[in-house]
Order: structure tokens, then sequence, then C-alpha cells
């Protein structure tokens, strides 16, 4: 694995923290015993923060990643081939739903 500096940690961070706000973020990490305000999270995403391991793994947790995801420096190439995949798969299941209800039946009186 190559090296990856807090800025790019940072990167990561905000990425995987998605929809949910610095605040939100913060808050969830004070329920597990930290002292993180939404500052402390814009610092962290900032790079100015580095980030201990325990935290990292408590946000890991939070936010449904995993530790490594901190690490790499192709967060986003991953993740944008996991949302495409995804998609695909949502598309062939819609196209599937949409064939069962426009193919006529024998009820139907076509066949």
């Amino acid at each position: 694995m190559e090296e990856v500096d807090s800025t790019q940690i940072g990167k990561n961070l905000k990425i995987m923290r998605g929809e949910m706000t610095q605040a939100d973020l913060a808050k969830a990490m004070r329920k597990r015993g930290y002292k993180w305000t939404q500052a402390t999270v814009w610092t962290a995403e900032q790079g100015d923060r580095k980030l201990k391991l325990d935290e990292a793994k408590s946000l890991a947790d939070i936010l449904g990643g995993s530790l490594t995801d901190f690490f790499q420096s192709s967060i986003v190439s991953e993740k944008a081939r996991f949302l495409s995949a995804a998609i695909r798969a949502l598309i062939q299941t819609w196209s599937e739903t949409c064939l069962l209800y426009t193919s006529p039946s024998p009820r139907d009186g076509l066949l």
C-alpha cells in the first residue's frame, strides 16, 4: 500500500461522511466518548488534525466503512465502481419488473 498523508485521509473522511453533517458526525463521536465538535471534524477533513487509531476505528464504524478506507489513495474510484455496480443491478431489476407488468398474460385475453 502506498503512503497516504493526512490530507488524503481527511479527503477520504469527507467522502465517507457523505450526506452526514459535520455536526452529526461530531455528535456520534461524542456518544462514543470522544470530545469531538464540528470544528474537530473540519480540521480532520482538512488534514490539519491527524486521526488516532481508535478514532479512525470509531469513525469507520459510524460511517459504515472500514479502517482501510482512510488509507486508500483511490477511495473515490473504488466507491464509484461500487455505486456503478449497484446502479446497474437496480436498473436490471427495474427492467425485469417492468417486463412483468407490461407482458401480456392469458387473463388479458391477448394470448
